[in-house]
């Protein structure tokens, strides 16, 4: 089955540099820069390369007419970028031609996230099939997104209508062909072509060519032998676009998809039974969206109500917890205050315990000394006793001596008074010696 799809095709001003991103016309897009190497570059060519090699040899003619003729107007010399100016007036000599199979839905050029078959939009909701200026929410995976199958689908289609493209339309040069995405807007076609037709002007001044769209569109028409008018909907611009589009729905066709008005200007009028039925497909199918978002909406009436609960008791014991928290505090500044006493406290008892131990070494030294005297005593009265020992010892020697000195007095006494003639030549010298003789 084919997939059924849009298919946008509008034209205008353009510009290179950003279709060729060398300048970034779009900042405000998300992660651009990071999904460039998405887009494909069908076709580039040199806009003065391409004027030069198709439009030269006319404008040096004509150049060389305004020298050399009759009357020379050496004024009416025109540069190719001076002559481009004059026909676009100002405008860029391409025109742009933007090619889009699908929406942002249909033609998403990266993964999406799902849930139960239905996208989700960058603000978390579902997308019904018709909500097409939602954006689907990227599927990130680390840190990067990664591009869809559709996307490489749809470059095989934009390459196949670019062929077409330039084999109906030969006096319509492409310059440049761009399939771009890196958008959230959809995979899309940016074709950048310059319109040459020849014209048969009533100015001798002119060269004989026109950048005109509509002029190069009447003249493929004219070529192809397809009749046009001056009308609003049968003119040379209106002609081409049908048929254009014609041929690109060809082209999807050959491809796989199929080509649908999408519910926009110009559609064809349905009969009232299938619009009937249309209508009732889609409001069967509204009513069931319907029913099934009530279903969630009264689930999510209840968790919330649940959730309503669990945030008053979670109130109720965040209040618990700041009453136990201020309890906390009130101990901690109690055991602060204590733990400042203790502080003290250690503080004088350090004090009295260096004093104690400055006293104790004192009293050790004392008690060094006293235990040092205290043995020097005791062996000074031990050295006394000896002494004393020694003294009574003498003293008794002394006694003896003097008891033999008086019993020896005695004796001399009791010899002298015996016999007197024997002592009166004797002289006994104390101290000095034994008795001698006079």
């Amino acid at each position: 089955m084919n997939k059924q799809v849009t298919l946008s095709f509008a034209h205008g001003r353009g510009n290179l540099d950003h279709n060729a991103r060398r300048k970034n016309g779009n900042p405000r897009t998300w992660g651009i820069r990071e999904r460039q190497v998405w887009n494909e570059t069908i076709i580039e060519r040199d806009v003065d390369e391409v004027l030069e090699n198709n439009l030269g040899h006319a404008l040096r003619a004509y150049n060389a007419k305004q020298l050399t003729g009759k009357h020379p107007h050496p004024e009416r010399v025109k540069t190719m970028q001076e002559w481009v100016r004059a026909q676009r007036r100002g405008r860029p000599a391409y025109t742009e031609f933007v090619f889009q199979l699908g929406n942002k839905l249909t033609a998403c050029p990266y993964d999406y996230v799902t849930k139960n078959g239905q996208m989700i939009a960058m603000d978390g909701s579902v997308i019904m099939p018709w909500q097409t200026k939602k954006t689907p929410m990227p599927r990130v995976l680390d840190g990067k997104l990664y591009p869809s199958d559709e996307q490489k689908e749809l470059k095989k289609v934009y390459r196949s209508m670019f062929e077409r493209f330039c084999e109906l339309n030969q006096y319509m040069i492409p310059v440049g062909a761009y399939v771009h995405c890196d958008e959230f807007g959809g995979t899309h076609l940016h074709l950048d072509i310059i319109c040459m037709s020849e014209k048969m002007s009533k100015k001798k001044n002119s060269i004989g060519w026109s950048l005109g769209v509509t002029a190069c569109e009447a003249q493929m028409l004219d070529k192809m032998g397809i009749k046009y008018g001056k009308t609003r909907n049968d003119n040379a611009q209106k002609v081409w676009t049908r048929l254009m589009r014609e041929e690109m729905t060809r082209v999807a066709n050959e491809h796989g998809y199929e080509i649908i008005d999408g519910r926009c200007r110009g559609r064809k009028k349905e009969d009232t039974p299938v619009y009937i039925e249309q209508e009732n497909a889609r409001n069967d199918y509204l009513d069931g969206v319907w029913n099934e978002l009530q279903v969630k909406e009264r689930s999510l009436n209840e968790r919330e109500r649940a959730v309503n609960v669990r945030v008053s008791s979670l109130d109720a014991r965040e209040a618990q917890i700041k009453r136990a928290e201020r309890d906390l505090d009130a101990r901690e500044a109690g055991f602060q205050n204590k733990l400042r006493d203790l502080e003290r406290r250690e503080q004088r008892v350090n004090t009295l315990k260096r004093v104690a131990d400055t006293t104790m070494d004192a009293a050790n030294r004392i008690r060094q000394d006293a235990d040092r005297c205290w043995k020097e005593a005791n062996e000074s009265i031990i050295e006394c006793d000896k002494w004393k020992a020694k003294c009574r010892e003498t003293e008794n020697e002394l006694a003896v001596a003097k008891t033999q000195l008086a019993a020896r007095d005695n004796v001399i006494g009791q010899i002298q008074t015996a016999h007197p003639e024997w002592f009166k030549n004797i002289v006994i010298e104390r101290g000095i010696g034994h008795g001698r003789k006079m």
